[in-house]
């Protein structure tokens, strides 16, 4: 991640992440506060695991851009 685009992210106004090979990448404060977990706390490759939800369709949903709300725990 560059730091052009970690900037983006951390600077728009709504919950947003980043994932690469299943791993958070980039985090921003908005979904920090949303969430209450913070980038760091999220294991390498543990994502998925996080979502309280059918993690394939959330999943799928995602990847073609469709919007989706999913719990995380």
């Amino acid at each position: 991640m560059s730091s052009m685009e970690r900037k983006f992210v951390e600077s728009l106004p709504v919950g947003a992440f980043v994932i690469t090979g299943g791993n958070v990448r980039i985090l921003n404060d908005y979904m920090e506060k949303l969430t209450g977990i913070s980038e760091s706390e999220i294991p390498e490759g543990k994502f998925w695991e996080l979502i309280n939800d059918d993690t394939e369709t959330v999943k799928r949903k995602l990847l073609n851009g469709i919007p989706v709300r999913f719990k995380i725990t």
